[in-house]
């Protein structure tokens, strides 16, 4: 997820979403950047991106963001959007009898 830059300032990405996929388990998260150090991705290519900064919460509003503050928020969305996100499902009998 990113804040869009304009002429004088690069993209930066402010949060990731991940998936991993190995030996028939999906694994998923995200993160977001509240108020976390930005200078330590400085010595690394976040995520192979070489045009593109890092940014926090924090930065961008110009106050500390914590993540506690933003958990009730973001609950309350991820609920909102549930249905959409993913699909509810029954498992096969072959697909239980493989895990």
């Amino acid at each position: 997820m990113w804040v869009l830059g304009d002429e004088h300032t690069p993209d930066q990405k402010i949060a990731a979403i991940g998936i991993r996929v190995s030996k028939n388990t999906a694994m998923h998260g995200f993160a977001i950047n509240c108020c976390n150090e930005t200078a330590p991705f400085m010595q690394f290519i976040p995520c192979g991106i070489t045009d593109a900064g890092v940014t926090t919460m924090s930065e961008q509003l110009g106050r500390t963001v914590t993540p506690a503050e933003i958990l009730e928020p973001l609950e309350r969305e991820l609920t909102r959007y549930a249905d959409r996100l993913a699909e509810s499902f029954e498992p096969t009998p072959s697909a239980q009898a493989a895990v």
